[in-house]
């Protein structure tokens, strides 16, 4: 579902039950996740790509992935809470920097006189793990292949590098 692969054939069904056990026996981690987002109705697939998981997929963007891991192998009811919240937290976070981001991006763009047919953009100040997010919105905003290059997180001593991400469109 997070990865937006069609839901038909097998997928469907694997999605269609993993759904149904969702809503009947929801993990802690789950069910806190939705309490710390103010939800509280069924599950669906929009609840689960939508919330469940970029709030996920947040601590791997700004931190480290482990986090989320925690969340489901944890038995503590009250670190359950306290990774639910902290992650809750960090995707709020990652939407502002996004945000932020693409404010960059578009300032970038509409003061480009000569923008061409694909986007290229150097975003100094964005956060490398959120490269692909701003260019899959430029690329929905413009309908123009974009990429987004942005200072990688360098180690001591290493030279230093662009890291970046891409997002394009059919034609392409």
């Amino acid at each position: 579902i997070c990865d937006l692969v069609p839901l038909n054939g097998e997928n469907r069904v694997l999605v269609y039950y993993g759904l149904k056990s969702l809503n009947e026996d929801p993990p802690a981690g789950i069910q806190k996740l939705l309490a710390f987002s103010s939800y509280h109705g069924e599950i669906s697939t929009y609840t689960v790509g939508f919330m469940i998981g970029p709030c996920i997929n947040a601590s791997g963007r700004l931190m480290t992935a482990r986090l989320g891991v925690e969340l489901f192998l944890e038995d503590d009811p009250e670190l359950v809470e306290t990774y639910a919240r902290e992650l809750v937290k960090l995707n709020n976070e990652r939407k502002e920097m996004t945000r932020e981001g693409e404010k960059i991006a578009l300032q970038q763009i509409q003061n480009d006189p000569h923008r061409g047919h694909i986007l290229a953009l150097y975003l100094p100040t964005v956060h490398e793990s959120l490269c692909g997010l701003i260019a899959g919105r430029m690329k929905d905003l413009f309908y123009l292949p974009t990429l987004i290059f942005t200072d990688a997180m360098e180690n001591e001593g290493e030279e230093p590098l662009l890291k970046g991400s891409g997002r394009s469109i059919e034609s392409y």
